[in-house]
């Protein structure tokens, strides 16, 4: 019947909207302008807000899953396509195609390529939202969640980005047509995240336990928290006087819901540290991304402890690249603390550290350099 046929179809959205929720958390309440990182994700209530996001994400999604899957097992995973998204191939080629659209509404640079910022894009869906396992597929919940990271993102670092124009003084415009800020009044106004900084405070409401967890550090400490937000949101070996673009403000605020979101997951006892034991519950996500980087294989037992030195000390004791770092993972001293089995503990300025350690630039086989 015509009522039937109706049905169906509405199920079927309800059914994938159920299933969202039941493999996501809450990010938004009904009083937030973005996401919300407040510690209380995983008991909050959906608002409208976050599910009509998903009520229109989600064919668009599909279309594009369904457009770029390719191969000899196109057809299964159709049938899967909840799951079995899309390859890095796969990515790349939508990103491709949509390159000059993007580059119009300046979502790019010039100096951006398709590959590179497929790349990112993957990684960051497979690493950073609540559903991501690690593989080398791009679900459909990996995806939406990235879009609604995306959709928080954009507007606050705008907002973040105007309030520097207006406090520290501006030079000519960057690649994305808004002004570049002069680096030591944006170290001083923007990089301090304490809640008792008039200048950005209102900007971080929606971090409320990273922002107590700053104002808990100690000057010295705050300093170092600051340095390593640089280092992870700015392009590596720029000079210090490099004034500083809308690109490394947005780059900024997205790591924010990053870490935040790596401590909601992972978290699980809500102390703001990461111990072994979370940490062991955490490696399997970040499995496949170290053994890339480390140069080890999956089979080998100290990949593990790669993720866990990490932690623990935020880089190897180089400062060469990750070239050099695959060299210190072979070595008699890592080797020596993998064996020791070194319990510790990670906060965020820790996971932080690592973020800024996995933004160097690759040393590739040759000994030239190329942008991770």
């Amino acid at each position: 019947s015509e009522a039937d046929s109706l049905t169906v179809p509405a199920l079927n959205v309800a059914k994938s909207l159920l299933r969202t929720v039941n493999s996501t958390v809450a990010i938004l309440d009904h009083e937030s302008r973005g996401a919300l990182f407040d510690g209380k994700n995983l008991s909050r209530p959906r608002v409208y807000r976050e599910m009509d996001r998903y009520t229109w994400l989600r064919p668009a999604f599909k279309r594009i899953v369904l457009g770029y899957q390719t191969g000899p097992e196109r057809v299964q995973r159709a049938k899967d396509y909840e799951t079995n998204g899309l390859t890095l191939e796969e990515f790349t080629a939508f990103i491709r195609d949509y390159w000059p659209l993007l580059q119009d509404f300046k979502f790019v640079g010039p100096k951006n390529t398709p590959e590179g910022d497929a790349i990112k894009r993957f990684r960051e869906a497979s690493l950073f939202t609540y559903v991501s396992n690690g593989d080398k597929i791009i679900s459909m919940d990996e995806g939406l969640q990235l879009v609604l990271y995306m959709l928080s993102v954009n507007p606050l670092s705008v907002e973040v980005h105007d309030r520097a124009e207006k406090v520290c003084k501006t030079g000519p415009l960057d690649d994305y047509g808004q002004p570049l800020i002069e680096p030591t009044c944006y170290r001083e106004k923007i990089y301090n995240f304490s809640a008792s900084n008039s200048d950005t405070a209102e900007f971080w409401k929606g971090f409320p336990v990273l922002v107590r967890f700053y104002d808990s550090l100690s000057s010295d400490r705050k300093a170092e928290f600051a340095r390593y937000v640089e280092g992870a949101s700015r392009k590596a070996d720029l000079p210090p006087g490099t004034w500083i673009g809308s690109d490394d403000t947005q780059a900024m605020v997205m790591m924010f819901h990053y870490i935040e979101q790596v401590f909601m997951k992972f978290d699980e006892n809500g102390d703001g540290i990461l111990d072994r034991a979370e940490s062991e519950k955490a490696f399997p996500s970040f499995e496949n991304t170290l053994s890339e980087i480390s140069g080890m294989s999956k089979t080998d037992d100290k990949l593990k402890s790669v993720f866990f030195y990490l932690l623990s000390h935020g880089a190897p004791p180089v400062d060469s690249g990750i070239g050099a770092w695959r060299r210190f993972w072979q070595g008699i001293g890592f080797y020596i603390w993998h064996k020791r089995a070194v319990d510790f503990k990670a906060d965020r300025l820790s996971v932080l550290k690592v973020f800024a350690t996995l933004s160097k630039p690759v040393a590739s086989t040759d000994g030239g350099q190329k942008s991770k």
